[in-house]
């Protein structure tokens, strides 16, 4: 299998931005937001998941479209597409590929401001996700030592398990990564810098890589 045989589906969660920096702007407000008392972050202390999600989601695409995968978006710049339309999209996206995973770009919240770090997520059960989420998971520890990194070991490997509709709504293996909590201040400081983004997206192409080599990838 060559690797534009190999399809990903990539997801950026929730809305965007209308025209505009304030919050009645942002398509999820007042949703999937938060205000920190000081620094700029998005705009006035505001930081808005949905546009974090779409920038690390744009440099994720560019890393694996130079390694030569498919790559196909199932979200859009600005509206916030409802959940079965991004599963919706993604199947019929498979069923033209020889192989094809979804990985779903998030941010992370807390009512708790000390919560912090990064974890990934797939469907309950043993299932391909799980080397996935292992391939990706290994390759953020490596490229962020000393940061939180909230894995659950309880069935052998390092992903949660949860039943969003974006893991179960598809028959494709599908992870959901938690890229840091915006509404913790430390975190929303590496959240909002462009190296930081790309250098968490370089970790899931990368992760993405080593997935689809030992599914048989191969480059000529």
């Amino acid at each position: 299998m060559k690797a534009n045989d190999f399809l990903i589906c990539l997801d950026a969660g929730h809305g965007g931005m209308r025209n505009g920096t304030g919050p009645e702007k942002y398509v999820t407000y007042p949703s999937k937001c938060y205000q920190h008392r000081t620094g700029k972050f998005h705009s006035y202390g505001w930081f808005f998941e949905g546009v974090f999600n779409r920038s690390l989601a744009n440099y994720l695409e560019q890393y694996l479209l130079d390694y030569g995968f498919q790559v196909k978006k199932i979200y859009e710049p600005i509206n916030d597409t409802t959940l079965t339309k991004r599963c919706q999209l993604a199947t019929s996206y498979a069923k033209a590929a020889q192989h094809s995973i979804l990985v779903s770009i998030h941010g992370n919240a807390a009512a708790a401001t000390t919560a912090r770090g990064w974890e990934i997520f797939t469907s309950p059960g043993q299932t391909k996700a799980d080397l996935l989420a292992t391939c990706i998971g290994e390759q953020v520890k490596s490229a962020t030592p000393g940061w939180v990194h909230r894995a659950d070991y309880l069935d052998g490997d390092l992903d949660r398990e949860a039943r969003f509709q974006m893991l179960t709504g598809v028959a494709m293996p599908a992870v959901l990564s938690e890229n840091g909590f915006f509404t913790n201040y430390s975190d929303a400081g590496l959240m909002i810098d462009v190296n930081w983004q790309q250098s968490i997206a370089k970790a899931h192409a990368k992760g993405i890589l080593d997935y689809a080599v030992q599914q048989g990838v191969v480059w000529e």
